[in-house]
């Protein structure tokens, strides 16, 4: 598989100290045909998006396995960037985990009416957000099975 062609994981998250600690946990569930890739605006996160479903139409496929998305993002809010990812035909189908650290229950309720596919609140404590993203990656990218990714025992073998 060509880097181009690459599958990956999205992380959109302008809190550099986040985006690192995420990548690292994250990263280690990671596939070998999956890469890590990072957006830090919304506004940055919708053009990227765009820019790859125009590439995913030439290959049928689109190569954005799962989004970790952030609410309070400069640019265009976590919740409008849910709201285009979900309403695109070229990227309705990517599973979108908001991790934020809102506990606003409104956020809650209009991020699964705008189609996230899980709502988790990012812990304050070091370790436990250690565990949180481990069960994040481990679910997403071990367990379930994604578009366009069938081969989930490859993943579930390296253990």
């Amino acid at each position: 598989m060509t880097a181009a062609n690459k599958k990956y994981v999205l992380i959109i998250e302008d809190s550099d100290d986040d985006y690192e600690f995420a990548s690292e946990v994250i990263g280690s569930n990671l596939p070998d045909h999956m890469d890590l890739k990072r957006c830090e605006s919304g506004t940055e996160a919708v053009e990227f998006l765009q820019a790859q479903a125009s590439d995913s139409q030439k290959r049928d496929e689109n190569p954005c396995q799962l989004i970790l998305l952030d609410l309070n993002l400069p640019g265009l809010h976590g919740a409008e960037v849910l709201q285009r990812i979900k309403s695109s035909q070229n990227t309705c189908s990517v599973p979108v985990v908001v991790l934020t650290t809102s506990k606003n229950e409104k956020d809650v309720s209009n991020c699964y009416r705008l189609g996230a596919n899980s709502f988790v609140q990012k812990p304050i404590d070091l370790s436990e957000f250690t565990k949180t993203l481990s069960k994040i990656g481990e679910y997403w990218l071990n367990f379930s099975v994604l578009p366009g990714n069938h081969d989930v025992q490859t993943s579930r073998a390296r253990e």
